[in-house]
């Protein structure tokens, strides 16, 4: 193998090994009102193949996560809480999201004793 075989697979590996760690790592996003709304909506879907859950509002922001299976990662969605609609604004700073994740539980769905 020649130098300069062997710089460019060097360089091949280098490449592909930063590609493969950000598969796996988070991207932080900023959204428009609308599309910050679009997305907080998939909080309420069942979903296997990926899922979004509403993180909080912190310096003026509210944040949305979406999340993947396998090597694809997570993304944090953002959006200035000024820019949502006021009654959404004050809900989501007085800790009360309008958005409600699917409940998993059974209800008393075969429970013993019954």
């Amino acid at each position: 193998m020649t130098a300069k075989s062997l710089s460019i697979t060097c360089a091949i590996l280098a490449i592909g090994g930063l590609a493969g760690f950000s598969l796996g790592s988070s991207n932080l996003r900023r959204l428009s009102a609308a599309e910050f709304l679009r997305q907080a909506e998939k909080i309420e879907e069942i979903n296997s193949a990926e899922w979004t859950g509403y993180v909080g509002c912190s310096g003026g922001r509210a944040y949305l996560e979406q999340g993947r299976p396998g090597p694809f990662g997570t993304t944090v969605y953002w959006v200035q809480l000024s820019e949502l609609p006021p009654d959404l604004e004050d809900q989501l700073r007085e800790g009360n999201p309008p958005w409600v994740p699917p409940d998993f539980k059974a209800k008393n769905v075969g429970a013993v004793g019954d």
